[in-house]
């Protein structure tokens, strides 16, 4: 049944519930998978003179991680916010966590779609647009699925963000799951399942369970593949963040093997990441696809000083590969403390570069003349 509506207001944030505890009052039943634990991450090996700010991620807490069982529950809009009978919000679920309010939650009116059976939700911000938040922060939700005993096959639907590119299309046919029973977010709908399953956050937002990298290698088939491809990530011209001096950078590289690597297309990216042994990237989504690399792969990402996020860094050393980074200038310079991604290109000093790259090649002991030329 669908019928159209407006959202009815929310309990204020400040009493939405945690989500264990909305189990324990009733609304709900808690599966625990995982106990909360303490983690500590190697440090980056940081290369040229602007460092890359992520001692505040190094060490910290997850959360109890599991799946919460609901029954008159709610997932609204494309973000996939869950709302329980009472009308509160299960904000931990969600990447926004705490920062989520009643203001994000549609405001006009939305199609209600009443969902018979059990029907799970892997929805989350920003998947049903960016492929990195597709495959980490949705796909990896599985893993809570199947661990508190939920396999796919027991679902009548499963709630998912509407795959944009090919790479995450084809992750969503190897599920194996009937795509008609297939139910995909959009800002104007909510579903509204007999029984919703919904997994926990694989984390916390810019920072991955240990657990995540191996399951999607297990899940996609790609463990225990052979290294010794080396990748370059091209980045194209639509896309902002570009790496100026590009060129410059390429001559040192194409002698020492590396293919110039466009995601973009590719039919299988995770066969192809479990094949490198050495990549260097501008920051972008495609190096959520790290994940899939072997143990001890070698990463070098180049990061513009106006964008300094963590994801890689913490999703390598989750992933148990070697990760080195090296900053350089954005074209310009945000106020401390801006929201959202950076818009400006960005340059890497390539006297920098070449030592970032003798890193990556023989532990800082290369002794290659085409380095230097």
């Amino acid at each position: 049944m669908v019928y159209s509506g407006r959202l009815s207001k929310t309990t204020p944030r400040r009493k939405w519930p945690a989500t264990v505890e909305q189990s324990r009052h009733g609304g709900g039943v808690w599966h625990r998978v995982y106990p909360p634990r303490d983690f500590e991450r190697r440090p980056p090996v940081q290369h040229g003179v602007h460092t890359a700010g992520f001692d505040n991620f190094r060490n910290g807490h997850f959360p109890e991680m599991g799946v919460v069982e609901l029954v008159h529950a709610r997932v609204i809009g494309s973000a996939g916010w869950v709302m329980a009978e009472n009308r509160g919000i299960l904000y931990e679920q969600s990447w926004t966590a705490q920062n989520l309010r009643p203001a994000h939650l549609p405001q006009g009116e939305v199609q209600f779609h009443q969902v018979r059976g059990v029907c799970a939700t892997l929805a989350t911000e920003w998947a049903g647009i960016n492929y990195a938040h597709f495959l980490l922060d949705c796909l990896g939700r599985l893993h809570l699925l199947e661990q508190a005993g939920f396999s796919l096959d027991r679902l009548d639907h499963l709630i998912l963000p509407k795959p944009q590119t090919e790479g995450a299309r084809l992750l969503v046919a190897q599920l194996n799951f009937p795509e008609h029973k297939i139910l995909y977010t959009a800002d104007d709908v909510v579903y509204e399942p007999e029984v919703l399953l919904s997994p926990s956050f694989p984390g916390l937002p810019r920072n991955y369970a240990l657990w995540l990298p191996a399951y999607l290698r297990r899940r996609f088939g790609v463990s225990g593949r052979a290294g010794g491809r080396r990748l370059y990530l091209y980045r194209s011209d639509q896309y902002r963040r570009r790496l100026i001096n590009e060129s410059d950078i390429l001559r040192h590289l194409t002698p020492l093997g590396f293919e110039v690597y466009d995601p973009v297309g590719r039919p299988d990216t995770a066969r192809d990441f479990a094949e490198a042994s050495l990549v260097v990237s501008v920051h972008a989504a495609a190096l959520s696809n790290l994940v899939f690399c072997p143990n001890n792969t070698r990463i070098l990402e180049l990061i513009p000083s106006d964008h300094r996020q963590p994801y890689f860094y913490n999703l390598a050393d989750s992933a148990g590969l070697d990760y080195g980074c090296l900053v350089g200038p954005s074209v310009q310079q945000r106020p401390v403390g801006s929201a959202g991604p950076s818009p400006f290109d960005f340059t890497v000093d390539e006297a920098e570069f070449i030592q970032a790259v003798r890193w990556l090649v023989e532990g800082g002991h290369l002794e290659n003349p085409s380095l230097d030329s």
